[in-house]
C-alpha cells in the first residue's frame, strides 16, 4: 500500500510537470527555498541510494535561488558520470514560493556487455607485419563480458576468455559502495594465463621470441582493493596485487636476468595507492573541467626477494571552453622508476 501512494505522487507530480501547471520558473522564487520532497523516477534497477548519493542537498535543506540553479546542473552531471544511464533530467515543482519538490528522471542503459576481442600480441601493426612475417598464431582472441550495476548498486562484473597467442582467464567484481554512508567500497579479482611462445630478451629494440611445444610461461595474479570517496569529487584507492610467475628452464638459460640470477619462478606483492580529483563536467566526453591522478607503487614488500621497485605517476588534464563550440585541452604526465637493475620480465617503458 505504501508504495502504490508512493507511485500515484510520483506520477501526479510527472503530470504536473509536463502540463506546465505548477513548473518552477527560476524567477519566480524568493531570496531562498526550502526542498521538500526528493522523488526519482525511471530508475527500475538502480537503488534510490545510489542517486541520491550525487545529490549534494536532502529535504529541509534552505537554499538561494542561485546556490539551488549551481547545485541542479552538478547534480545532473554527477549522475550522468555514473555511467549507469542514457539521460538524466531534473524538473522542480513549485509547492509554494518558498518550497519545492525535486523531481529526477533517468533512463537506464543497457547494463550487459558481451565483447569480442582480436587484437595483435606485437607492439603495433609493424612490428607484426614486418618483424613478426604477419603470424596469424599472434593473435590474441576471446570474449570479455561486462555486467554493469549488478544488483542495482553499481557494482560491476568483468569476466575475461582468451585465446590464441596468451591463454588467459580471469574475472573482477568491484562493490563502489559498501557501508550506510556510501563511501567506502572493495574490489578483488583472479587470474591466470599461459603462453608458449614467450619474449625473452630486446636487442636493437627488437624483441626476441621462444617458440616452446609446452608452456613456457604460466602466471597466477589475484588482486584485492579498497577505495574510499568521502567528498564528490575525491577518490582515493588502495590495492594490493599478487603476481606469481613461472617461466621454462630454457627461458632463464638464453637470458639470465629475465627474473634474475638465472630463476625460473618470480612471486612478488604489489602496494598501490592512487589518489584521484575528477572535477570534469561529463566523464565520457569532457568539455570543462579537470582530472588529477597520483599513483605510488612499491613492488616487492620484502615477503619475497624476487623485486624491489618503487614507481611514482602523476598526470594532469584541464579542459576549456573557448566559446561558439569549440573547447581545448591539455596533458601533462611523468613517471618516475627510482629502481636498478631490474630483471628483464619488470622493464617498463
Amino acid at each position: 500500500m505504501r508504495a502504490f501512494f508512493r507511485s500515484l505522487v510520483i506520477l501526479l507530480l510527472l503530470l504536473i510537470a509536463v502540463a506546465g501547471k505548477a513548473q518552477f520558473a527560476p524567477d519566480s522564487l524568493f531570496d531562498k527555498v526550502e526542498i521538500d520532497k526528493i522523488f526519482i523516477v525511471g530508475n527500475k534497477v538502480t537503488k534510490d541510494r545510489i542517486i541520491l548519493r550525487e545529490v549534494d542537498f536532502k529535504p529541509g535543506d534552505v537554499l538561494t535561488k542561485e546556490e539551488l540553479g549551481v547545485y541542479l546542473q552538478r547534480i545532473e552531471e554527477k549522475i550522468f558520470n555514473t555511467n549507469l544511464f542514457n539521460k538524466v533530467t531534473i524538473d522542480l515543482v513549485e509547492l509554494s514560493p518558498e518550497k519545492v519538490d525535486v523531481l529526477i528522471k533517468v533512463s537506464e542503459r543497457w547494463y550487459f556487455f558481451p565483447i569480442p576481442q582480436l587484437r595483435l600480441v606485437d607492439r603495433n601493426f609493424n612490428d607484426w607485419w614486418v618483424n613478426q612475417n604477419h603470424d596469424l598464431s599472434r593473435l590474441e582472441y576471446g570474449v570479455k563480458l561486462y555486467h554493469y550495476n549488478m544488483r542495482g548498486r553499481n557494482e560491476r562484473l568483468t569476466l575475461n576468455i582468451q585465446f590464441g597467442f596468451t591463454k588467459q582467464f580471469g574475472f573482477r567484481y568491484t562493490m563502489p559502495y559498501l557501508d550506510v554512508k556510501q563511501r567506502s567500497g572493495i574490489e578483488f579479482g583472479a587470474s591466470y594465463s599461459e603462453q608458449t611462445n614467450v619474449a625473452f630478451q630486446t636487442i636493437d629494440h627488437k624483441q626476441k621470441f621462444l617458440d616452446l611445444q609446452t608452456v613456457a610461461r604460466r602466471r597466477y595474479a589475484a588482486v584485492l582493493g579498497y577505495t574510499f570517496r568521502k567528498s564528490f569529487f575525491d577518490f582515493h584507492g588502495v590495492q594490493l596485487n599478487f603476481r606469481d610467475t613461472q617461466v621454462a628452464d630454457s627461458v632463464a638459460t638464453l637470458n639470465p636476468n629475465y627474473f634474475g640470477d638465472s630463476r625460473t619462478r618470480q612471486q612478488y606483492f604489489q602496494l598501490t595507492y592512487s589518489y584521484i580529483r575528477d572535477f570534469r563536467d561529463v566523464v565520457a566526453y569532457p568539455t570543462k573541467g579537470y582530472k588529477l591522478q597520483i599513483t605510488v607503487a612499491k613492488n616487492g614488500l620484502g615477503i619475497f626477494d624476487d623485486i624491489n621497485q618503487l614507481n611514482l605517476r602523476a598526470s594532469y588534464v584541464n579542459y576549456f571552453d573557448l566559446g561558439k563550440n569549440f573547447f581545448a585541452s591539455n596533458f601533462t604526465s611523468g613517471y618516475v622508476n627510482l629502481a636498478e637493475n631490474q630483471p628483464y620480465a619488470n622493464y617498463q617503458g
